[in-house]
């Protein structure tokens, strides 16, 4: 089972397309955050508003909460998992395939937590 590490990934949410942080520039109205709100809400966790697209974290997600209820992750393979109509075989694939363009926070996660090679 793979346990969430004790180091922090490198600054996942900064510069992250989420609406927070696209808004945060005028505090008023919108999604529009403060400075301090956001630097509050880094302190907690720095992955709050990655800059990755909600697809790739929620695979992300789905193959932790598989780690952490006892499965395995495939090491290739399309079909071989899906789980809430996601194939994680083929996102596995996938993470190896692309590793070179995934930034430093996505291969940290894929490394430390989901032990991925």
């Amino acid at each position: 089972m793979a346990e969430e590490p004790a180091a922090r990934p490198p600054e996942a949410g900064r510069g992250g397309r989420c609406g927070a942080r696209a808004g945060a520039e005028g505090a008023s109205g919108g999604w529009g955050l403060s400075q301090s709100r956001l630097d509050a809400l880094d302190a907690i966790d720095s992955g709050w508003c990655p800059a990755w697209d909600t697809a790739w974290q929620r695979c992300y997600r789905l193959a932790k909460n598989h780690l952490d209820a006892g499965g395995i992750l495939p090491q290739c393979g399309a079909g071989v998992l899906v789980v809430q109509g996601e194939d994680l075989g083929a996102w596995v694939q996938a993470q190896r395939l692309g590793w070179d363009k995934l930034g430093p926070a996505q291969q940290w996660l894929l490394e430390s937590v989901l032990g991925l090679e």
